[in-house]
């Protein structure tokens, strides 16, 4: 019987490859979603006061971060079973088929999608409705939504202020921390003009929001997938005596109540307590409160036996 551990330096780099991924697809989605075509479409839309169907927007980009939660977690899967062959010889491919897998991906998708949905919704239903009370025309007031779409109602109020400030030829606009600063005078500006910074502007909003949303839908697809693999290796009776260890970033970054669980060891389904006494299944487990998973960076090994 030989003891085997998994690799945090293998678990940390595929949690950075994987949310590096995620975030670059929910980037492409909310490009994709409001390309100039889609919004001279959505401002055909909006011209006909069909108001709803725009708002499905929000539930397309849902749809989109949903998906690449679910293939987050069958990468996790299947990169844990390479691994799992070539450091242990233990040879079991990843099932997404499993009852397990199934569960977690569907609770894990409708979860995720109603969050973004409702979230989303409730952003450009108010935009729609200040766009209106300014009396805006469609073209115009799609060009918001499109400015809008895909971040939280805090930057989606900063994009919009900015447009202001720029439309206005305020130089307020030119100490936003996220302004052009190759951009001097915004006196005089065309709309054209305005809306490259905007789109500037809004990009950066956008990369940062991808990238929270990334990491900790990534953090908990990961720690999932890989948690599953080792339970259907365990299924087959190739691997036993499985125990989990907590185990943190190991810098300065790390919030306190994490550093406390450094080495803490549970068998799988135990859940491990946080320094503010929150029970974790796994790094970014969404029973938890925010202030223990929001890009939170650590990772479980795994330790398990082989008979050899």
């Amino acid at each position: 019987m030989t003891d085997f551990s998994d690799d945090p330096f293998r678990l940390e780099q595929l949690l950075d490859k994987l949310t590096r991924s995620m975030r670059s697809r929910i980037i492409r989605a909310v490009n994709r979603i409001t390309s100039p075509q889609r919004m001279e479409r959505l401002a055909r839309l909006l011209a006909e006061g069909r108001e709803e169907e725009a708002v499905r927007m929000a539930d397309e980009l849902a749809q989109e971060v949903g998906a690449a939660g679910a293939k987050t977690y069958t990468s996790a899967g299947e990169a844990t079973s390479i691994w799992l062959g070539n450091t242990a010889k233990v040879i079991v491919a990843f099932d997404a088929a499993n009852p397990r897998a199934l569960a977690w991906l569907e609770q894990q998708r409708f979860d995720l999608v109603q969050s973004i949905t409702a979230e989303q919704r409730e952003i450009l239903r108010s935009t729609l409705l200040e766009g209106s009370r300014s009396g805006i025309n469609p073209r115009e007031q799609a060009k918001r939504l499109g400015d809008s779409l895909g971040l939280t109602r805090q930057q989606q109020a900063a994009v919009a202020n900015y447009r202001r400030l720029l439309e206005q030829g305020s130089r307020r606009a030119l100490a936003r921390r996220l302004h052009d600063d190759r951009v001097k005078d915004v006196r005089n500006l065309t709309p054209a003009q305005i809306d490259r910074l905007v789109a500037s502007y809004r990009a950066k909003m956008l990369r940062y929001r991808a990238e929270v949303v990334a990491r900790t839908e990534s953090l908990r697809a990961v720690n999932s997938g890989v948690s599953e693999m080792f339970r259907q290796a365990e299924d087959t009776g190739l691997i036993e005596e499985l125990s989990q260890k907590w185990h943190t970033a190991r810098d300065a970054r790390v919030r306190g109540h994490h550093r406390s669980m450094h080495g803490q060891i549970r068998e799988i389904g135990v859940p491990f307590i946080s320094g503010q006494g929150n029970r974790l299944l796994y790094p970014g487990d969404p029973s938890a409160p925010a202030s223990d998973v929001v890009q939170c960076r650590c990772v479980v090994l795994t330790r398990f036996a082989v008979d050899q």
